[in-house]
């Protein structure tokens, strides 16, 4: 006799569990959703994007300045970008992470002293200290 599983009351369709995993899956993300929606202020958001707006006509300034165009501008916008998300997330930003950005940054091909004057204009125009100098014997640039 071949082996059999002898069940004590039926068991569900494969659609059934289907049907009601996807019911409970819904109504979670539906609410977590709505949830971090309703939680996000509108004025929060604009002023997000307009800070990013600024950041990116300071940054675009910069590079007009220096004569950097095309795919090269997308970096240093990058760049700063990073900067920006730190600062938003942390409030000040460290020393030594500006320094592995801006090393970062230089393996990419961008140049050192644009990368220090973006970080002076960013730094100095949200009330911080001048970008540090890099540390001696430890960076080279």
């Amino acid at each position: 006799m071949p082996f059999q599983i002898k069940y004590t009351r039926a068991p569900k369709a494969a659609d059934v569990r289907a049907k009601n995993w996807q019911k409970a899956r819904e109504a979670y993300a539906t609410t977590t959703y709505t949830a971090k929606l309703e939680a996000v202020d509108v004025d929060t958001v604009k002023t997000a994007h307009e800070d990013l707006a600024a950041l990116d006509r300071m940054v675009g300034d910069i590079l007009t300045k220096h004569g950097i165009f095309k795919r090269d501008r997308v970096k240093y916008l990058s760049f700063a970008r990073e900067i920006y998300r730190f600062m938003r997330r942390y409030g000040a930003v460290p020393a030594d992470y500006i320094e592995a950005l801006v090393t970062k940054y230089r393996i990419e091909h961008c140049d050192v002293d644009i990368l220090r004057e973006i970080v002076n204009e960013m730094l100095g125009t949200a009330g911080g200290a001048p970008a540090p100098a890099a540390p001696t014997g430890q960076i080279t640039l």
